[in-house]
């Protein structure tokens, strides 16, 4: 008997996924919950507003680090989502996994940022951050977030950002993009327009779920869909009956070459 390559597994499993996306449920952002690092002294507040309808919501203004995060755990879902940078200005939008209420200016936090930056670029900001200015790099990062970083570390992933993965592509502007997140007990796997980014270990799941802004002003997200994550019998069960269509077009196939 052949084994599967991990390439065709690998198919077989994001055809699971997209099934179960398919069904999955349309969140409305209006109990969802704003919060910010401190105020800087050269922007103004960070301000979140919940679109008509409900289902998207803009952060407005050019501020400082700031969050707007479900009323939900994260844990054990596959959660997909949409972001639109807009199409001014270069800086970052993202999304946070397993940030807890608090976690914005808590010694305590620890949560995994996917943040993505249009262009390089260096800042030096005002009180309150109190650390050197620094260089934010173009391009998309999963990184652990470890206390309460500072603007400037945000900005450039300094002392308390751990990234864990990178590349150089800038988001595009006026383009909408769809992350997907499937957080298991010790894993996060984060996918962008349907291909896997990274997987990350760790405990996450007991956090919630929120979209990440710094200095990107009237970038808009939205298009929550959540599921759960199927249980290990019925993912095998799924995953089986893919593997048998497949088996059986191949036969049909080789069957009508004959």
């Amino acid at each position: 008997m052949k084994l599967l390559s991990l390439s065709r597994l690998a198919a077989a499993s994001a055809l699971i996924l997209g099934a179960v996306a398919a069904h999955a449920v349309p969140v409305a952002l209006t109990s969802w919950t704003a919060e910010s690092t401190p105020k800087l002294g050269d922007q103004p507040n960070a301000q979140w507003v919940v679109q008509p309808g409900g289902t998207s919501v803009k952060e407005t203004t050019n501020g400082q680090p700031t969050f707007f995060y479900s009323d939900f755990n994260a844990g054990g879902k596959v959660i997909t989502a949409d972001v639109k940078a807009g199409s001014a200005d270069d800086d970052f939008v993202g999304f946070v996994i397993g940030f807890d209420p608090g976690e914005a200016t808590s010694a305590s936090a620890q949560y995994l940022l996917i943040d993505w930056k249009k262009t390089d670029q260096f800042h030096n900001f005002a009180a309150p951050s109190t650390v050197a200015g620094s260089t934010a790099q173009r391009g998309l990062a999963i990184s652990l977030v470890q206390g309460a970083p500072q603007a400037d570390q945000f900005w450039g992933h300094g002392s308390g950002i751990t990234e864990l993965f990178s590349n150089t592509t800038p988001w595009a502007p006026a383009s909408t993009y769809q992350f997907s997140f499937t957080v298991l007990a010790n894993t996060v796997t984060v996918g962008l327009n349907g291909s896997t980014l990274y997987t990350a270990q760790g405990s996450f799941g007991e956090g919630r779920f929120g979209f990440y802004n710094f200095s990107q002003a009237n970038a808009l997200y939205g298009n929550v869909q959540v599921s759960p994550v199927p249980e290990p019998e019925t993912y095998a069960l799924m995953l089986g009956g893919l593997l048998g269509v497949g088996f059986m077009a191949r036969r049909r196939a080789g069957h009508h070459r004959g």
